[in-house]
């Protein structure tokens, strides 16, 4: 459906299950309380369920509210701003960011099973990611990861930043919303990309970064990936791998065991100045 108003306030009253797409003009102020309710969406086409171009606030004040969906959540455009919920995609990404784009991610759970990435930036604006006002559980759950587009957490792909900035979490593993503090990025596969094509920066403080498959994170770019005081796991395989000309920054609090490069000499430093703001 497609609203017309300015200014429109949406609060859930019952679990609800939608096919159609809820479009968000220019300039149009969105609210959605998802009052601990369940959105159940059922895409009949490859479209999302909100294509934002305004500005959204997503909350649940109560808790357990819930956005399911079979394809992607949203596709942004505009501004959002998600404080709390859970959000679970089967075949795509949760948040997919275009154009100029800004996501602030306050608090939530976000969760897909995709040979793609639960959050995926395709856009010049950031995705900024903290938990001031509520945990962050972030994961791509898929097991299969024999496609060539193996699953991942987030991806960056673009020229825009990820700033991923927290409190380390007390839990972070496959368990969903297994933290009850902090943020927690986990995959089965690779959980934080830069991708080949991407040029932007990924800061990632006082954060959990875990992989139970292949490396923790991994820059495929020219870009730069900064780590300051995180945890940062790639279990069998490698906590950081840097395989173009980008180069990967961590201070000294970083716990890192296991890193590869193909560059020589490495491009993966200690820098005790960086800040990952």
């Amino acid at each position: 459906n497609q609203l017309d108003n300015t200014e429109t306030n949406i609060i859930m009253l019952n679990d609800e299950e939608v096919s159609d797409t809820l479009t968000i003009k220019e300039k149009q102020n969105v609210i959605l309380e998802l009052n601990g309710k369940l959105i159940e969406y059922i895409a009949v086409e490859n479209i999302p369920l909100i294509h934002n171009n305004g500005n959204l606030i997503i909350n649940d004040q109560i808790g357990m509210g819930t956005i399911k969906s079979n394809y992607t959540i949203i596709k942004n455009c505009g501004n959002i701003d998600i404080y709390n919920g859970y959000f679970s995609s089967i075949f795509n990404a949760v948040l997919d960011n275009f154009r100029n784009g800004i996501i602030n991610i306050n608090g939530g759970i976000y969760i897909s099973e995709v040979n793609a990435g639960t959050i995926i930036n395709n856009s010049t604006g950031p995705i900024n990611i903290t938990d001031q006002i509520n945990k962050v559980y972030i994961a791509n759950l898929k097991e299969d990861s024999t496609n060539i587009y193996e699953p991942k957490a987030i991806i960056n792909r673009s020229s825009g930043n990820v700033n991923i900035n927290g409190l380390s979490a007390d839990r972070c593993d496959n368990t969903i919303g297994v933290n009850t503090k902090g943020i927690c990025i986990y995959s089965n596969y690779r959980t934080v990309l830069n991708e080949s094509m991407a040029t932007g920066t990924i800061n990632i403080l006082n954060s959990n970064i875990y992989s139970d498959g292949d490396s923790a994170i991994k820059n495929s770019s020219i870009g730069i990936i900064n780590l300051c005081n995180s945890y940062i796991s790639g279990n069998s395989t490698y906590d950081l791998y840097n395989l173009k000309e980008g180069y990967i920054y961590y201070n000294n609090k970083v716990i890192l065991d296991n890193n590869y490069d193909t560059n020589n000499p490495s491009h993966i430093i200690l820098n005790n100045t960086i800040t990952c703001k």
